[in-house]
């Protein structure tokens, strides 16, 4: 029987980071305060997009893992179409029912937005 050490990796999976000194401590959102040159673990989710700036990945192979799993999921791309308010009045809306223009529309101009949108 042969050992194999296979992790799984995913978004959650604790990666040791250093703080870059000079810089100031952070919070993290846990609460946790982190000083400058502290060497700490934390998971990509816990660490604000803000910070990543002064912090360095110190297991490398594991960040990019980490990165690359996450980067995996694909954006959502959403349908516009034109919708009636009032009486020659209209709107160009997602399918989240959010009003993409900020005054009601003409028809005409109404239609043009949506060939904006969907280009």
């Amino acid at each position: 029987m042969e050992r194999t050490n296979k992790k799984e990796v995913d978004s959650t999976t604790k990666i040791k980071w250093r703080k870059l000194p000079k810089t100031g401590s952070f919070r993290m959102g846990s609460g946790r305060i982190i000083k400058p040159g502290q060497i700490f673990s934390a998971s990509l989710d816990e660490i604000s997009e803000g910070f990543r700036d002064v912090i360095i990945p110190i297991d490398a192979e594991t960040f990019t893992k980490v990165n690359e799993a996450q980067k995996g999921t694909d954006a959502v791309e959403l349908d516009y179409f034109v919708q009636h308010v009032a009486s020659g009045w209209y709107n160009v809306v997602d399918s989240d029912d959010k009003i993409q223009n900020e005054k009601r529309l003409r028809k005409d101009d109404a239609e043009k937005l949506l060939t904006k949108l969907k280009a």
